[in-house]
């Protein structure tokens, strides 16, 4: 025998239950928001800009890397720096990377 309620009572307590449990987010994950093309273009600019500036670039380790871009595409956005974090824009650049390689790699076998 199975129980299958049909009656709006019990929808109504199990959606009260869920409203009343507290949102718990995940330690150092902020909000997600899409990024818009015209922040994949700003990350594009500020990843190259710093990378190619060779005293920037040269002794500092990973995170003072990502946060001198970080700094560099928020600027260019017109943003403080508390619009996207530095893990945001490192995530966002190896899935932009990942793609950009892709693309070039069939580019260049069909060029030949």
């Amino acid at each position: 025998m199975t129980f299958t309620p049909s009656n709006e009572l019990f929808y109504e307590s199990e959606h009260e239950e869920q409203q009343q449990q507290p949102q718990q987010q995940k330690k150092g994950k902020a909000d997600p928001r899409r990024w818009t093309q015209k922040e994949e273009i700003e990350l594009a600019r500020a990843w190259v800009d710093i990378s190619e500036d060779g005293g920037t670039v040269k002794g500092q380790n990973h995170d003072q890397f990502w946060l001198h871009i970080t700094e560099l595409f928020c600027k260019g956005m017109g943003r403080n720096l508390d619009y996207r974090t530095s893990d945001q824009c490192n995530s966002k650049w190896n899935l932009m990377n990942k793609v950009v390689t892709h693309w070039n790699g069939i580019y260049t076998n069909f060029e030949m």
